[in-house]
């Protein structure tokens, strides 16, 4: 859906998973992505940003009839009859897609487009963090910068006035703390509890206030800093729908489920399109479930690919023995301290504060152990990732898009970020 709503196409794109285990694997080809770039950046030469600006008042009002959407499909899906929730699930598939196809188009750019900025300031400037931070300054708030605040008033309220504000939050961030993989239901009890804990971690959010930085910039540097800029929206409110969507979708497995007697975990390993076999025929479904270990999903051009195999493996492994290794500086400072590996919310007890987190990426549910984290180290992203967005906010040191972050590092293992400059050096004992 996403090549049916751009200007700009996806060449290549994958996921894989192994059932047994959350963590998904994001495949891109990266030369091939590095030529879109190039079209990107030539068609913004000739033509201006009006293509990109029309792209974030799109996002911006489909987004929130999205949401709407969502919250009403989900109020309605347990008193449906059992044809009714075929085809609302159909209707809301449909949906779904299409309004996360324009969101998308950051995957394409988002990476390579921060790198290459970084590397163009590095050349003539040794504080590229606090140059790129205050070049990545905008009057725009992220849905989870407006959360929070919306916690903070709930916090500060009483009585009456506080129940209202909770059910407000509920029905403005009903999927607030679902991911992909895991549906949390939100209620009043726990929306007071976040706002608690926001209370209480209150001193730590104003950690970093950007300021705007004059320096000359070449050409193709202001396109990439108004793309970029540009991506922090689009990519925010690709993120909503695709939380609101997980949410909504996870409603009607839930659903199915209950009515079905299934199992939870197993009917999880089913694509979206074989909920209907989970509805129709669910004993056969259940069968080839249960014998499904792998499942990747393939964009190829516009071609789509569901399998039940691991499609694409990594063509070199990282060397274990690297001492130190690059990414994009996102959030200024230097740090040194112990890792914790991060990959999936079974991990978060593991994290203590002061440690480094090193996961692949962070979300929205990472908040709580972004907040104990003395610094974060990401194998994937830009400078408008989750990642980035909430350590500048918070202050604290980030590095994205190492790549490897996660392959050479491991539990314990003392480092430091030096977050000015990118670079991640392993500390020896």
């Amino acid at each position: 859906m996403s090549n049916c709503r751009h200007l700009f196409k996806f060449p290549f794109y994958a996921l894989t998973l192994k059932t047994d285990q959350e963590r998904l694997d994001e495949w891109i080809d990266q030369e091939k992505y590095q030529v879109v770039c190039e079209e990107i950046i030539s068609y913004v030469k000739k033509n201006g940003f009006d293509y990109f600006r029309k792209l974030e008042r799109t996002v911006l009002s489909e987004t929130k009839e999205f949401l709407d959407y969502s919250w009403n499909v989900c109020s309605a899906v347990p008193e449906m009859a059992a044809d009714e929730l075929a085809g609302a699930f159909h209707n809301f598939v449909c949906k779904y897609f299409w309004h996360y196809g324009p969101g998308c188009i950051t995957f394409l750019y988002e990476h390579n487009l921060s790198e290459r900025l970084s590397d163009s300031l590095a050349k003539r400037h040794d504080n590229v963090a606090e140059l790129l931070g205050g070049l990545m300054k905008a009057e725009y708030k992220s849905f989870m910068a407006e959360s929070e605040e919306m916690l903070f008033e709930i916090a500060g309220a009483k009585g009456n006035v506080r129940d209202k504000m909770a059910d407000g939050y509920i029905r403005k961030y009903f999927f607030i703390d679902t991911s992909y993989r895991h549906k949390i239901e939100l209620d009043k009890k726990k929306v007071l509890a976040k706002a608690k804990a926001i209370i209480k971690h209150g001193e730590q959010k104003s950690g970093a206030v950007e300021k705007p930085v004059k320096i000359k910039l070449s050409k193709e540097e202001e396109i990439i800093v108004g793309l970029l800029k540009s991506a922090e929206i689009v990519r925010d409110k690709r993120k909503q729908v695709a939380m609101a969507g997980a949410h909504v979708m996870l409603k009607f497995l839930d659903e199915i489920v209950r009515r079905k007697k299934l199992d939870l975990d197993l009917a999880k390993r089913a694509h979206w399109f074989e909920f209907q076999d989970l509805l129709d025929h669910p004993k056969e479904t259940v069968e080839r479930l249960k014998k499904r270990d792998y499942m990747s999903i393939v964009l190829d051009g516009n071609s789509f690919h569901y399998l039940d195999y691991i499609a694409i493996e990594p063509r070199t492994v990282a060397d274990s023995d690297v001492q130190f290794f690059k990414g994009t500086p996102a959030a200024a400072g230097i740090y040194k301290g112990r890792v914790k590996i991060i990959v999936t919310k079974k991990d978060f007890p593991k994290m203590k504060k002061g440690d480094i987190l090193v996961t692949d990426m962070t979300r929205p549910d990472y908040l709580p152990i972004m907040r104990l984290a003395g610094a974060i180290i990401t194998d994937e992203g830009g400078l408008t990732c989750h990642a980035a967005v909430v350590s500048r906010e918070m202050g604290i040191p980030c590095v994205v898009g190492t790549k490897i972050g996660t392959q050479v590092l491991h539990d314990g293992q003392r480092v430091e970020v030096d977050a000015d400059r990118g670079v991640v050096k392993i500390v020896k004992n």
